[in-house]
């Protein structure tokens, strides 16, 4: 399976785009309703609302439900949310994510091995 992977500190209408050239995607989004270092994997669907129409910042649900409305485009979507508290420093992580990284990666290298025998 190929993989491509593009970082962004904010999602926008225009990606909703790219979505017609795959047939899965896993956003990964930091989140503080989680506790810090936890995570889920929840499936995403287009849901017929979107809240991006009045505003530039999308959230992975808008992107998905933009993409299904205006490109005909409907990945298998997926949305990976990680608990964190520290949001102001770039270049490092909290201790509880750092605890919970190699869980999390060996997570989604056990969630991409189902995905490719699904397609």
């Amino acid at each position: 399976m190929h993989a491509d992977l593009e970082c962004v500190t904010q999602l926008t209408i225009e990606h909703s785009q790219k979505l017609r050239n795959y047939e899965t995607v896993l956003f990964i989004d930091a989140s503080i309703l989680l506790p810090p270092g936890e995570w889920t994997i929840e499936s995403l669907a287009p849901h017929g609302m979107c809240s991006a129409q009045a505003s530039h910042h999308c959230t992975p649900a808008d992107v998905i439900e933009l993409a299904a409305l205006l490109f005909d485009a409907s990945p298998d979507a997926y949305l990976l949310s990680i608990g964190a508290s520290k949001f102001d420093e770039r270049d490092s992580l909290g201790e509880p994510l750092q605890a919970a990284l190699p869980n999390i990666v060996a997570d989604v290298k056990s969630f991409d091995t189902r995905l490719s025998r699904k397609n």
